[in-house]
């Protein structure tokens, strides 16, 4: 178990910030938006997708979280005291009195404390560049973001098959686009597993 203290109007303050990041969306992507909580010595960091906070804090250790962000905002208008206490076990935060399921609660060792960098409105591109960029296989995993790698990967997949069809009748092989594609990305997607 972790524990951590933090000023609940600075806290509040950044997240209705980062809410900024959600402007635009359907409905059905702001209940899908997480933010992802790493809790660190003296600070946390918060991560949406596009913008990461450092906010200053009080731990008892390092341990990473990822909450649904329009629930977590709105758990946190509930209380009025000035600085929030918090513990994170596995698979369950407390906040005050209420404790509520995480999606994700890591605190066994720190190997998977590193954030995902993603634009704010990235794309397949940058999905698929995120496996050249030294994440682990379970930083991905962890930060639920393999499912979407391997769909921009499959899309991809489809896209060449599709291309492969009209560019035949002018000697383009499939070797010809894997090769385009892999230097283009600068990752190698056709490589077995």
């Amino acid at each position: 178990m972790v524990t951590f203290k933090i000023d609940t109007k600075e806290l509040k303050s950044t997240l209705k910030k980062m809410k900024l990041a959600f402007s635009g969306q359907t409905t059905k992507m702001r209940k899908k938006a997480v933010c992802e909580i790493t809790i660190k010595s003296r600070q946390i960091e918060i991560v949406v997708t596009g913008i990461q906070y450092l906010v200053p804090a009080e731990s008892s250790g390092a341990a990473k979280m990822v909450v649904q962000f329009f629930p977590f905002l709105k758990l946190l208008d509930s209380y009025p005291e000035s600085i929030l206490k918090f513990k994170v076990s596995n698979g369950m935060v407390e906040v005050g009195t209420f404790s509520f399921p995480a999606k994700t609660t890591f605190i066994e060792n720190d190997t998977i404390l590193r954030s995902i960098v993603l634009p704010l409105n990235y794309n397949d591109k940058d999905l698929l560049q995120l496996l050249i960029k030294g994440y682990t296989k379970e930083e991905l995993e962890f930060n639920h973001i393999s499912p979407a790698i391997e769909k921009a990967r499959n899309e991809l997949i489809s896209n060449i098959f599709d291309a492969l069809e009209s560019l035949k009748q002018y000697g383009v092989t499939l070797e010809d686009l894997k090769k385009l594609v892999t230097y283009r990305l600068g990752v190698d997607l056709f490589k077995e597993k």
